[in-house]
């Protein structure tokens, strides 16, 4: 998983952007792309703040890239919500392109064919 980008969907103070982008900001070591500040890290730092608070009410979104789909082995994209949703959708076993997580939910289900283990969504 790559993050490619964070999209602010409704306009915010250059501010609120900032701390958008700094809580999730990444980096990279040995190939691992992490989170420089936990949440806990981040709200501590700039709760009470006007921006902190602009930043609660801001909506956004980030868009990842994912290698391979489990299943047809092609690079696909993925949106992630909030850093709940990211560690959800990490650690789960399976990560399917929309097409697979499509058939996958679909024919393959009343087929009895289903993958053993968690899905990302």
């Amino acid at each position: 998983m790559k993050q490619k980008e964070i999209v602010i969907d409704r306009e915010t103070s250059p501010d609120a952007e900032e701390l958008i982008t700094a809580l999730f900001a990444v980096k990279r070591v040995n190939g691992i792309e992490g989170f420089i500040l936990s949440y806990d890290e981040f709200s501590n730092k700039y709760k009470g703040t006007y921006a902190f608070q602009e930043f609660l009410s801001s909506l956004y979104h980030l868009v990842y890239t994912i290698d391979k789909c489990d299943v047809c082995f092609k690079s696909f994209d993925v949106t992630i919500y909030d850093l709940e949703h990211f560690d959800d959708y990490a650690n789960a076993r399976y990560k399917l392109c929309d097409r697979c997580k499509f058939l996958h939910n679909g024919p393959f289900r009343e087929l009895g064919m289903r993958l053993d283990g968690d899905i990302a969504y």
